[in-house]
């Protein structure tokens, strides 16, 4: 995976990040969901906008990996991002990324805005850790309460593969300007609020003699559906726990086919990807047993993946499943 497919990766965890960081400042005392819900939702409301430099640090295969960015977001769904490499922008109805290093962008439809209630989206979040005050400490960007949010251990949870994490949160505005979690540090610098941001910072003209890049998005399909577009047999598993199937999509042509299989329970989910290319080695990986099937194991930035190789075909699971999970999952498609 090359480092502009990491940093998309990152985006997504960043953004379930934020949410948590809004349901841990709680003081001293302890409050309820309900509660916690209402005041989050209160400083949410305050904040119409944000820009910041943000650095991470993330463990990749052993190795420390430091990505920065530029980040903007303005309400209601507008949203900047930028490093070296890449610049990804939404001005909430048109997507556009542009690739640096290639001199290559492409554009498509953003996705539709979805009425979400943010209160509830918290104490969907709660169920999963438990926050605590911990102190308070001043760092560069200010006052800041030190939050430990520790994982309830629910199995295929994003948290249960993120684990517990510390958190320094602006007492102003409860936005998080540090995390500390298994795998990395995200730190956020030079943050400011409601600075009225240009919406003009957030529609994008392609630079002078970039080039289109094919962005000819897989449409969302039945199994029954991409097994009529692959020339191999798609291995379905028999087993998926409480997830169910949520959609397949099929990428590329002849040689060089793969279809996705997603698999969701609320904001939790796990993919299975499948393709008649070689089979895959992965750095400093765990063997495991699939039958009599040598399969390949490995935990990367907060998410779990096992692949093998069936009858010419390769499998890749991959989530926020715990390895026993993964196992059976790959045991009932054999």
């Amino acid at each position: 995976m090359n480092r502009l497919n990491k940093s998309i990766c990152i985006i997504g965890v960043v953004a379930l990040i934020f949410g948590i960081c809004f349901a841990g400042c709680i003081g001293e005392q302890q409050m309820s969901a309900d509660q916690i819900s209402q005041k989050m939702q209160e400083k949410y409301d305050s904040i119409n906008d944000m820009s910041c430099n943000m650095v991470m640090t993330v463990d990749v295969n052993g190795k420390p990996e430091k990505i920065e960015y530029t980040y903007k977001y303005k309400k209601p769904n507008k949203s900047f991002i930028e490093n070296d490499e890449f610049l990804m922008a939404s001005d909430g109805k048109t997507f556009y990324m542009y690739d640096k290093n290639k001199n290559e962008y492409m554009t498509m439809d953003a996705p539709k805005q979805q009425n979400n209630n943010y209160g509830e989206m918290i104490k969907s979040i709660l169920e999963m850790y438990n926050p605590e005050y911990v102190g308070e400490e001043k760092i560069s960007n200010g006052d800041c309460y030190i939050l430990k949010l520790t994982t309830k251990n629910k199995t295929g949870t994003i948290a249960s593969s993120t684990g517990n994490m510390k958190i320094w949160v602006d007492k102003e505005y409860w936005q998080p300007i540090k995390i500390e979690f298994n795998g990395g540090t995200i730190e956020y610098q030079n943050v400011k609020y409601n600075t009225g941001l240009d919406d003009s910072i957030f529609t994008i003209t392609p630079p002078k003699g970039a080039k289109l890049m094919n962005n000819n998005i897989p449409k969302k399909m039945t199994i029954e559906e991409a097994q009529k577009q692959v020339s191999f047999t798609i291995l379905i598993p028999k087993y998926t726990g409480d997830y169910e199937f949520n959609n397949a999509m099929v990428a590329g042509n002849g040689n060089n086919q793969i279809i996705s299989i997603t698999y969701t329970k609320g904001i939790n989910g796990f993919v299975i990807m499948e393709d008649n290319s070689k089979p895959i080695d992965l750095p400093n990986s765990e063997k495991v047993m699939i039958g009599d099937i040598e399969a390949q194991y490995i935990k990367n930035m907060g998410a779990n993946m096992l692949t093998f190789n069936k009858d010419g075909v390769n499998i890749v699971i991959s989530g926020t499943l715990d390895k026993e999970e993964l196992i059976k999952i790959a045991k009932s498609m054999i």
